[in-house]
């Protein structure tokens, strides 16, 4: 492992040294966002950019944490060669950092076959930790306006974590699961209500067109764009138990079973009674254990 950490050092002056005649800097400040705001535009992007490069693992939601102090997520450190690259969880404290920027790198061939050109992230830690280089040595964007979404969050997250004090917090949950909470008693209030119903309402026309889109995509095995059609559908009728039904389904297939999770529960809150009820309770059950042994494992 010394190793691989040496290695990483190196790597990093590397990039560093050669890239500064081909780069622009660029300055980023902690943008005016709540904490809470700050963790889901970093676990958004990690998902997004650390997604099918030839040396990142797939994220999905329950493979990366955020809090108020520490981001811990899937990174790769590498040993030499490409084939060497060595996947490990990571665990960065926020306090320790200081802010970072960004700089647009025109040509790296020289030092990183695999990379092209793209916004990148600069720290002024140095030298960089195993962690703090599975991070910045390997994200990158091609879009100006996402690099800056990201850097600010997370200089927000830096910000943030130097004054927070756990002892003295205002809420006794993380903003994520307080927000889930407030979904559910919303939600099941909501729930309540319909269910109360003699006759419940058809869906709307637009509903309707998403759930046509997400057929169709389904039979074109274009599952990410089904997705995106249930959950377009739900925006507009959260209250659809077939569009949370399908929905769920179609994210445990993709092995994200966390959101899997979420649309069978909401499913069951809606029509608890239903034919498939009890086979939809199983399968939530076995996506809870799966989810378990996926956080243990780690992707694949």
């Amino acid at each position: 492992m010394n190793a691989v950490r040496n290695f990483a050092v190196v790597a990093f002056t590397l990039v560093l040294c050669w890239a500064v005649p081909e780069v622009l800097a660029q300055e980023s400040t902690a943008p005016t966002m709540s904490s809470c705001q700050a963790r889901r535009t970093i676990v958004g992007e990690l998902q997004k950019v650390m997604t099918g490069g030839r040396h990142l693992p797939r994220h999905i939601p329950s493979q990366i944490r955020v809090d108020a102090e520490q981001i811990e997520f899937y990174g790769w450190v590498c040993c030499g060669s490409g084939k060497d690259y060595i996947e490990q969880r990571q665990l960065i404290t926020l306090k320790d950092l200081t802010p970072f920027s960004l700089m647009f790198v025109s040509d790296d061939a020289a030092f990183r076959s695999d990379t092209s050109p793209g916004w990148s992230l600069i720290s002024n830690d140095h030298p960089p930790s195993a962690a703090l280089w599975a991070l910045t040595g390997t994200l990158q964007w091609s879009s100006e306006a996402d690099a800056q979404a990201f850097v600010g969050a997370l200089n927000r997250l830096i910000a943030y974590a130097r004054t927070y004090d756990p002892a003295n917090t205002g809420s006794t949950l993380p903003c994520e699961q307080a927000r889930q909470a407030a979904f559910w008693n919303d939600f099941h209030e909501k729930a309540t209500a319909w269910r109360a119903l003699s006759t419940k309402p058809p869906i709307s026309d637009e509903v309707r067109q998403h759930r046509l889109l997400a057929e169709d995509a389904f039979k074109e095995k274009q599952f990410g764009t089904a997705i995106d059609e249930y959950e377009a559908g739900l925006v507009a009728d959260p209250l659809w138990p077939q569009g949370h039904f399908n929905a769920a389904l179609l994210y445990g297939e993709q092995k994200d079973y966390e959101d899997a999770i979420w649309h069978m529960r909401a499913y069951l809150e809606l029509v608890p009674d239903a034919s498939d009820a009890q086979a939809a309770r199983d399968q939530l059950l076995l996506w809870q254990g799966k989810l378990k042994q996926q956080e243990v494992a780690g992707p694949k």
